[in-house]
Formats: C-alpha cells, structure tokens, sequence
C-alpha cells in the first residue's frame, strides 16, 4: 500500500493491509487485494454457499447452483414437448394430464388417436362408437341410443317405418291446425277452404305413404326374384357340369370298347 511506517508495527499492518494480495479465504483458488475480499465473497466466489434462487430450499455453493437450476431443480422450467410452454418441471406431470396438444386415444376406444382439444368436437361429431339417437325419434322412432357405426343400417332397415311415422306426425299436426282453425273462425268459407285443401294435402300424403311403402315391396320382390335367378343360373351351371362329366365319361367307354 506504500505507506510508511515503523519496522516494529511492519507484521501487524501486514495482516490488516487492504492492499496486501491474499488467497479466497474460501480457497477458490483467487487470488485478490484484502479490500476486495467482500465483494469477492458477494458476489463471485464459488464456494459461498446460498440457497436455490427457484425456491425449492436446497443450500448448496455457488457452482453447484448453477448446475443445480438448469438441470436437477424441481422447480425450473423446461417447455412441454406438445404445447411448448414452459412449466415447472414439478407440475409438469400434471400438465401432460390436461395438455391441450398432447396426442390422446379416443376415449370410447374407436382407435382414433388425436390432440386433447379435439376430442370433445371428435365424440360428438365423429366417433362411430358413441351412442346417438335415431334423427326419427321426434316422430316416435324407438332407437333413442343406438352407435352411430350402426345407423345407416337401421335407417336403411326402416326406412318405411320411418316414412310411415313421419306421415302420422304430419297428419296430426295438420288435424291439430284445422281443429284450431275452426274452432276460431268457424262458418267462415275462407277457413273451410283451408280445412279441404289440408284435407286433400292430408289424402295426397297418405296416398304417397302408401305409393312408398309399394314401392319398397316391389324393390323386396326385385331383390327375391334376383336372388333366385341366381340360384338358378348356378343349378344349370352345375347341371352342365354333370352332363359335362358324363359326356367325357361315354367317351371314354367308347374309346375303351374301340380299342
């Protein structure tokens, strides 16, 4: 420090003098003016122990530290591989259970696999193992739960039922109208125009019901008769097969006997 002084007090300035380099009292291996200690041990030293700056409570030094919050901390943060928002590493468990953008199987097991947020729109929308009802149970169809992988054939099966169901809603209402109607204004000619031309309108839809449901009967027949040329075409493809056989057969004995 340059500073004059006598010989005798020379080893006791020695040990205090904030000039004088000294080793980290810490033994970080530093070597450092004695003033400059403090803020070595404040702020750069290694070896100074402190607590994790996360929060999770684990004392350990400096250097540690700094491996310690990138890498084994729970409390750091590390980006979800589906979503990519950072999340504590000890709530990360509970994020994937609810990630919006992880991929999930179908949770009535279709074999669909998709993100999280779809699978509501999925069920609802798509999924041939949820449970629907039959788009003609307001017109008192019994299927009210039926798999949506199955109603095409149950519409293709009562198709007629159906047909005839909607046609009895449809007359109800209109006699519900006319009842209504008449009851309002009764003795009015406009109004008892009204209630015949619902009438023939209810008599036309009856005769188109029962066209339909004819129509359905002779598409049963077309698909019998079909099936049984079928049978048929195969039986004299068979009886051709036979004869066929028996014809090679008297061949043979013919050359037999020639010979």
């Amino acid at each position: 420090c340059s500073r004059e002084m006598k010989f005798c007090e020379l080893l006791k300035h020695l040990s205090k003098c904030p000039k004088m380099e000294v080793s980290c009292e810490l033994k970080c291996g530093k070597r450092l003016c004695r003033e400059n200690m403090a803020q070595h041990l404040k702020q750069e030293c290694g070896l100074v122990v402190e607590t994790c700056r996360l929060g999770c409570g684990v004392e350990m030094t400096r250097d540690e530290l700094k491996i310690h919050v990138t890498e084994t901390c729970v409390h750091r943060f590390i980006p979800c591989e589906h979503c990519k928002k950072d999340f504590k590493f000890c709530d990360m468990t509970h994020h994937l259970d609810k990630c919006p953008k992880m991929e999930v199987s179908c949770e009535l097991k279709c074999g669909v696999v998709m993100c999280r947020e779809d699978v509501t729109q999925h069920v609802e929308q798509d999924c041939v193992e949820k449970e629907i009802e039959c788009p003609f149970v307001k017109y008192k169809c019994e299927a009210i739960s039926i798999q949506r992988k199955h109603l095409s054939q149950h519409l293709e099966e009562k198709r007629t039922e159906h047909l005839e169901l909607k046609l009895t809603a449809m007359e109800l209402k209109l006699n519900a109208m006319e009842d209504t109607v008449f009851k309002q204004c009764e003795g009015s000619n406009e109004i008892k125009q009204h209630i015949d031309e619902s009438k023939q309108y209810r008599d036309e839809s009856k005769q188109h019901r029962d066209e339909s449901k004819q129509h359905v009967d002779e598409s049963k027949q077309h698909r019998d008769e079909s099936k049984q040329h079928v049978e048929e075409s195969k039986q004299h493809r068979d009886e051709s097969k036979q004869h066929r056989d028996q014809s090679k057969q008297h061949r043979g004995e013919s050359k037999q006997y020639r010979d």
